[in-house]
C-alpha cells in the first residue's frame, strides 16, 4: 500500500506545484481560461500560486518518506478539503467563458478527490503506526 501512496502523493505534488507555476507565472492566461472571475488582478492569482508551491513542495517530500510526513499529509488534505468546501459553496458562480458544465464539474470532482485521498492516506499511516501523530515515547524517570 506504500508504494500506491507515494504515487499519489507525488502525483498530487505535481498538480499543486503546477498549479503554482502557471498562477505565479502566467496570471493573464490563467485568468483568461482557468479563473476567470472578474476583475482580473495578478497579484491575487499570484498569491494562489505562491500559498500552492509549499502545498506541492509537501507532498513531493512526503512521497519520498510517507510515514514520517504524516503532519505534511494532514495539513494538505486540510487546504484540500478547504479548497472544495469552497467549490461547494461558490458552486453556482460562473467559470471561464470556455469552461463547460462538465469541465467545471470535473474541476470540482477533482478538487474533492485530492483532499479524501490526502485523508484516506492520512488516516490508513496512522493507522498503522505504533505512535499516533503528535506523541513521543517517554522513557519512565523513577520518580512517582
Amino acid at each position: 500500500m506504500i508504494p500506491v501512496i507515494q504515487l499519489v502523493l507525488a502525483l498530487l505534488g505535481l498538480s499543486h506545484l503546477t498549479v503554482a507555476v502557471l498562477f505565479f507565472v502566467a496570471p493573464v492566461w490563467v485568468f483568461e481560461n482557468m479563473a476567470h472571475f472578474p476583475p482580473y488582478n495578478a497579484h491575487f492569482l499570484a498569491d494562489i500560486g505562491a500559498f500552492n508551491l509549499p502545498l506541492g513542495v509537501g507532498l513531493m517530500l512526503a512521497a519520498r518518506s510517507p510515514r514520517q510526513q504524516r503532519t505534511v499529509i494532514w495539513l494538505a488534505a486540510l487546504g484540500n478539503l478547504a479548497h472544495a468546501a469552497s467549490h461547494l459553496r461558490d458552486h453556482d458562480l460562473h467559470g471561464p467563458p470556455v469552461m463547460s458544465a462538465l469541465a467545471g464539474t470535473l474541476t470540482q470532482g477533482s478538487t474533492l478527490l485530492s483532499g479524501l485521498l490526502l485523508l484516506a492516506a492520512a488516516l490508513w499511516l496512522r493507522s498503522r503506526t505504533a505512535e499516533p501523530v503528535g506523541t513521543r515515547s517517554r522513557t519512565p524517570s523513577g520518580a512517582d
